[in-house]
């Protein structure tokens, strides 16, 4: 451990369902994902247009209301299934380093060691913290670490943590 004596281990467990409940809110905001989904609404939209004008151009009426139906039923759908789709990756990205990972917390800021690899970031380093209902969040850089609560061995454990957090990071740091 580089520097400071008050520090805090925590072994990270690779839980992909977790995560995306803590992460997805973060997620949906970014903006890729509300142009993918504004495409999403225009697509399914234009689909349900199109049988609705060709319907009645044929003078069938009375299947629009389905397709209207249908058509509520996709866009509704949407957030679903981008949740699907963001825990199938995390998966994936959380089973490429099985056994999780060790995060050490310190006063000089945090340390990483996995099975291939290990980093020190400073708290300068580390864009913002914030705490979730199921554990911790940090942004560094275009990186998201999620660590839950339930990895630390304790909730003092924890809350040391999140002391060291905000004495690092300051105004950055939204701890609860």
């Amino acid at each position: 451990m580089e520097g400071g004596t008050q520090s805090v281990t925590v072994t990270t467990r690779a839980n992909a369902e977790e995560a995306a409940r803590a992460l997805f809110p973060t997620f949906i905001r970014q903006r890729t994902t509300i142009v993918y989904f504004i495409l999403g609404v225009l697509v399914i939209g234009g689909v349900v247009a199109g049988f609705i004008w060709l319907l009645s151009g044929l003078g069938i009426s009375a299947f629009w209301p389905l397709f209207v139906i249908i058509g509520a039923i996709g866009i509704g759908l949407l957030p679903w299934r981008f949740f699907v789709a963001f825990r199938r990756r995390l998966g994936l990205r959380l089973s490429e380093r099985p056994g999780g990972e060790t995060v050490t917390f310190s006063t000089t800021g945090m340390d990483s060691q996995s099975a291939h690899a290990s980093a020190h970031v400073d708290w300068a380093a580390i864009k913002s913290a914030r705490t979730t209902q199921l554990g911790l969040v940090l942004q560094l850089g275009r990186s998201v670490v999620y660590i839950s609560k339930s990895d630390f061995t304790s909730i003092d454990e924890y809350r040391r943590a999140l002391a060291l957090i905000a004495s690092g990071l300051g105004q950055r740091a939204n701890l609860r």
